[in-house]
């Protein structure tokens, strides 16, 4: 199974890990699966951990991956993709790129820690605007 996710309600993060590169509709089950999860709520934040993959998604995958993201764009709060492998990180700023357009933050990441700051930074953010 490629994806695996897990749901810190405290943290406010969901947290998806591949473990090799789904075909988009796993992509779409398994977050269809985490916005019906007792324990998410909308707005909270997600982190797509590719690390552990090498090989980079295709074209269509980052194209359907986007397009779910804006048919999707009210449950999200932020978005970030981490990656070791140079041309998956060229294909996932390519995503960045293609969701520029929608309201839905998104970066990508080769550091697990700097994209777990910017997620905690971004969800702090908007707790100050609620105020």
């Amino acid at each position: 199974m490629p994806l695996v996710y897990v749901i810190d309600k405290a943290a406010r993060l969901v947290t998806v890990q591949y473990d090799s590169n789904p075909e988009f509709v796993e992509f779409e089950r398994t977050m269809d699966a985490v916005f019906k999860d007792s324990n998410y709520e909308p707005g909270f934040s997600i982190l797509l951990d590719r690390s552990l993959v090498d090989e980079p998604p295709s074209t269509n995958y980052i194209k359907s991956a986007v397009g779910f993201l804006k048919e999707h764009e009210t449950k999200l709060n932020c978005l970030a993709i981490v990656t070791r492998n140079m041309a998956t990180y060229g294909m996932e700023r390519m995503a960045q790129i293609l969701a520029d357009g929608i309201d839905v933050d998104l970066q990508v990441f080769t550091d697990m820690e700097k994209a777990k700051q910017w997620l905690q930074s971004e969800l702090n953010s908007d707790k100050s605007k609620l105020r």
